[in-house]
């Protein structure tokens, strides 16, 4: 099915997969709150990056590439606040996504890696 190359090709991987409106919940939250919880950094990034995490609790990091493949993962407990160290160095330049995955919300940074 990928590429995806028109709106109807998309409906039809979305029709096969069993995916629907009312299978995905999601919330906007505007990027000056998103921060406060979240903060990736600097970015863009030679692949050292910072993740700053704003939360209290067992908490799932994931860094995802365009195509969804995920090339790091971590399961940290976090006490108010942390930063934790990312080293994706020798990973191709490119977007990702850094995604924080707590018990009830799911959060999406995007960071852009330059070797």
């Amino acid at each position: 099915m990928w590429p995806i190359n028109s709106a109807s090709d998309f409906d039809t991987y979305l029709s096969n997969n069993n995916i629907t409106e009312s299978s995905c919940n999601t919330t906007y939250i505007p990027n000056n709150i998103l921060d406060d919880i979240i903060s990736v950094y600097p970015n863009p990034s030679d692949g050292n990056f910072n993740l700053d995490i704003n939360y209290n609790g067992i908490v799932n990091v994931k860094v995802v590439d365009i195509l969804g493949v995920t090339v790091f993962a971590q399961q940290l407990f976090v006490n108010n606040k942390m930063t934790t160290k990312v080293n994706l160095s020798t990973i191709n330049n490119g977007i990702y996504f850094v995604t924080v995955k707590t018990d009830n919300e799911h959060y999406v940074k995007k960071v852009k890696i330059i070797n």
